[in-house]
């Protein structure tokens, strides 16, 4: 036995108090008949200390950075000797063979931890305190055949209050998902009495029609129908619902065979032209063709306008881009780079040569200043020892200013001219401080930010982006409404469609706006791979081609303003 590989994060920072592990994206996961109570999405997620299913596992961590090892060995490694205060064992279905840090919000990642072959895993979890902030985890994976969960340690933290998603684990990783078992044996697995493990079951102290309690059957089969688990005592073979039993009718009739009645067979073929000509008619909506992006956009490519033609200015830097701006010279362009395990945030100015400046690792809610010469933009500290920055650069000669900030990382930009910047200390907050360069601290603002800069995708909030000194704003998803200088017009987006948010909306020039259609549940597929340009004043629709998958548009700096 030995160790083979591992992977060692100092601090991961929790997202809703957990940590997630997943399946790397180093293949595509292989077909597998996944169990119902192993999706990640099925069932309570959390456990006393943590879950694990098909090509995931969460551990509960709660309270600052946390430091977690995971460990790759060729098979069971020694029992621990080290003073964990919690100790779990739990199966691991390992799609990929490789696993790897991510969050609850955020796919899979791309790289990580080897572990073997796909194939069935166990993993073993250790966790105790840190003496500074947050716990210490070590995650031990070694090839193994599917064996029930097991708890080794339990700690004075362990969240008892979930002890029944203890038992859902038990059966989730049970043949069919179906466990028959005992209170005695149940309590050995979960390494707690019988008085706690009887109290996790769900039933009533004392059910209105007389039945007796399941709490109080020592034999027991716990099962699943649809998504609900049926606790049912073999003494009395009465059964009790941890939800009502007419919850999952619905999922045990989408289980049963196709009808192919004659019947049936026509009415499918009803069903497929309807959506054919659905699908025709959507078509046959498109609206008609118009000029490319005034602008550009950015995908995998920066492509800018430039007379009648399309050109590619230069590979995008990082791999998520966020934001584009066009400024004096050429295109700032912030968003996420992602390499390995680690997503950070990253800024570049791509002149118009083409050949590309790192601004390092700046937030993308920056602002440009009225000529488009000087960039204002923040940089977030991460970790235990970050510290939160200001920067103001000139895009010109290359020179730049720091304020270090450490009272307040969410402080948001308002506007900035050839040397000072106007800032808040949190984005809900009106008072405005600023800060000119060469000065030791920010300041109470005396005047306000000029209003020529520009103000960016990310501001106002949410889907409501106003075009500077025209007097007109636009709000929308599936309507579009424009109010302009107080008068409201409503205008429908092609149906089925919607306006798709992920990508902002931007206002090409004070009377058009850029947006990109998103897919409905009852379709919107014909408008996938375009571009809508919506003219504010009559409603007119156009179709913008774009020949690629447009992440975020290029805004142009207002040049338009007086």
């Amino acid at each position: 036995m030995a160790l083979v590989r591992e992977l060692y994060e100092d601090e991961y920072s929790p997202e809703f108090s957990s940590i997630v592990i997943r399946d790397a994206m180093t293949m595509p996961t292989p077909l597998w008949l996944r169990a119902p109570l192993l999706d990640e999405s099925a069932g309570p997620l959390w456990g006393t200390v943590g879950r694990a299913g098909d090509g995931w596992l969460q551990l509960n961590a709660v309270g600052g950075y946390q430091r977690v090892r995971l460990e790759a060995h060729d098979e069971a490694p020694p029992p621990e000797t080290e003073r964990w205060t919690s100790v779990f064992e739990m199966p691991y279905f390992c799609g990929t063979g490789t696993v790897g840090f991510t969050s609850t919000t955020n796919a899979s990642p791309y790289s990580g931890l080897e572990l073997g072959p796909p194939g069935h895993y166990r993993a073993r979890v250790g966790r105790r305190p840190a003496d500074d902030e947050g716990d210490i985890w070590v995650v031990r994976f070694w090839p193994e055949p599917v064996r029930p969960p097991r708890w080794l340690t339990r700690g004075p933290d362990d969240e008892l209050d979930s002890v029944g998603d203890d038992i859902y684990a038990l059966v989730g990783w049970a043949p069919d998902g179906r466990l028959e078992t005992t209170v005695a044996e149940l309590a050995d697995a979960l390494l707690l009495d019988a008085a706690t493990v009887r109290a996790a079951l769900p039933g009533e102290d004392r059910p209105s029609d007389g039945r007796r309690d399941v709490r109080t059957c020592d034999h027991l089969v716990v099962d699943r129908r649809g998504s609900a688990l049926i606790i049912t005592g073999i003494s009395d073979a009465e059964e009790y619902y941890d939800e009502e039993p007419g919850d999952d009718e619905d999922e045990v009739r989408e289980e049963a065979a196709p009808d192919d009645s004659p019947e049936a067979v026509q009415m499918r073929d009803v069903l497929r032209r309807y959506q054919e000509e659905e699908r025709l008619a959507g078509l046959r909506r498109r609206p008609p063709a118009g000029p490319p992006p005034r602008y550009g956009w950015v995908g995998t490519d920066i492509v800018v306008r430039r007379g009648d033609q399309l050109v590619t200015l230069a590979p995008c830097p990082m791999n998520d881009p966020n934001t584009a701006c066009e400024v004096a010279g050429g295109i700032v362009v912030a968003g996420d780079h992602i390499v390995e395990l680690d997503r950070f945030d990253q800024a570049a100015y791509v002149k118009e040569d083409g050949t590309s400046v790192d601004l390092g690792a700046l937030r993308a809610d920056f602002k440009v200043s009225r000529d488009g010469t000087v960039l204002a933009a923040t940089e977030l500290g991460r970790g235990r020892r970050g510290r939160s920055a200001l920067h103001v650069i000139d895009l010109v000669d290359g020179t730049r200013h720091a304020l270090t900030i450490d009272w307040n990382p969410e402080f948001f930009i308002v506007g900035v001219s050839d040397d000072t910047v106007w800032f808040r200390p949190n984005r809900f907050r009106p008072a405005e401080l600023s800060w000119t360069v060469g000065h030791a601290e920010a300041v109470p603002a005396t005047r306000p930010a000029p209003v020529g800069s520009w103000a960016g995708p990310l501001a106002p909030e949410h889907r409501h982006y106003t075009a500077h000194h025209c007097g007109r704003s636009f709000d929308g998803y599936e309507d579009i409404t424009v109010i302009d200088n107080g008068e409201r017009r409503t205008y429908h987006v092609p149906t089925p469609g919607r306006v798709d948010h992920r990508v902002r909306p931007v206002w090409e020039d004070p009377d058009h706006l850029l947006l990109v259609p998103g897919v409905t549940s009852d379709g919107g597929l014909e408008f996938l791979g375009c571009v809508f340009r919506l003219d504010v004043n009559t409603g007119a629709m156009q179709t913008v081609a774009t020949g690629a998958h447009v992440r975020t548009f290029i805004h142009p700096w207002p040049r338009w303003t007086a």
